[in-house]
C-alpha cells in the first residue's frame, strides 16, 4: 500500500477551510507485478477528496512512476486508475493518471 495510508491520514486532517484546487501526486502502484491491485485505498481518496471541505477542488494529477520502459498494460493501468475516481468525477474535478 506505500504511502497511501500517510496520504489519506495527511488529507482528513486538512481544515475545511482550505482552497486547494489541484493536487499533484507522484506515486508508485504498489503490488502491480505480483497479480491484481488492490485499488481500494483508491477508492477511500476518492471518497475523502470528494468531502465538502475539498470544495475548490478541479484537478488531481497523479504521475506514476515506472522503472525504464513502458510496459504495454501501464496506459490500462492509468486508465483503471482514473475510473477508480467516480465521486469527483461526478463533482466535475479532472482526474488524470500518467
Amino acid at each position: 500500500m506505500g504511502s497511501l495510508p500517510w496520504l489519506l491520514r495527511f488529507l482528513s486532517n486538512i481544515k475545511k477551510s482550505n482552497r486547494l484546487e489541484e493536487i499533484k501526486l507522484e506515486m508508485g502502484i504498489p503490488g502491480c507485478d505480483e497479480g491484481p491491485v488492490d485499488w481500494s485505498a483508491w477508492e477511500e481518496l476518492d471518497g475523502l477528496l470528494a468531502r465538502a471541505h475539498f470544495e475548490f477542488l478541479k484537478k488531481v494529477d497523479i504521475e506514476l512512476w515506472r522503472g525504464g520502459t513502458m510496459p504495454e498494460w501501464f496506459s490500462e493501468t492509468c486508465k483503471n486508475l482514473v475510473r477508480g475516481f467516480p465521486l469527483l468525477a461526478a463533482r466535475g474535478v479532472l482526474v488524470d493518471a500518467h
